[in-house]
């Protein structure tokens, strides 16, 4: 637009010194106005090549524009795919933590009802022990060793052999002591 006007004003410029140039006389005067004239030649010569360079300047930029454009579109849709590919391994990771926690989760339950088997069955062995040495006590008689004592004399008082009577006490020898507290086995 610019250029236009430009133009124009240049052309009426020309026409006007033309006419001027005309209508005065003398050859000074036509010099004069033919000076000016290839001024504006000149003057518009230069601002024509720079009105190229500076159409050559804006295509360049527009072109860039349109590069830069097109990048930041790709950059745009590789984002979505990157966020996707994050939001896709975000949720392979929780359902795997979920996994795992699910997994120690069931052990530990798995433990705690190994753990409660174990102690039902360890008072249960507690149980039978007590109800054996009832059932052991039940089946013996107890003998309190006095002073003098042998185990010959107790085997001839209760009838008991001395082996039986070493094997039941857990005697390793003949040695017995004063308060001592035998089981002697019921007939």
């Amino acid at each position: 637009m610019r250029w236009k006007i430009f133009t124009a004003v240049f052309f009426s410029g020309l026409v006007f010194i033309q006419t001027q140039a005309q209508n005065q006389s003398g050859r000074r005067n036509n010099t004069y106005y033919e000076e000016m004239i290839g001024n504006l030649s000149n003057q518009l010569r230069l601002l024509q090549d720079e009105n190229a360079k500076l159409s050559g300047t804006v295509y360049t930029l527009q072109r860039e524009m349109r590069e830069l454009k097109q990048q930041m579109q790709n950059l745009r849709e590789e984002n979505a795919q990157v966020r996707q590919m994050v939001k896709e391994e975000s949720d392979a990771r929780q359902k795997q933590m979920g996994n795992i926690a699910d997994r120690i989760q069931n052990a530990a339950d798995a433990q705690n009802r190994a753990n409660a088997e174990a102690e039902r069955a360890r008072a249960e062995a507690e149980a039978r022990r007590a109800q054996a040495e009832k059932n052991a006590q039940d089946e013996y008689d107890y003998y309190v060793v006095e002073a003098g004592a042998t185990l010959t004399a107790i085997s001839r008082a209760t009838g008991i052999s001395i082996a039986r009577l070493k094997q039941v006490n857990g005697l390793k020898n003949d040695t017995i002591w004063v308060g001592q507290k035998l089981k002697i086995p019921r007939k």
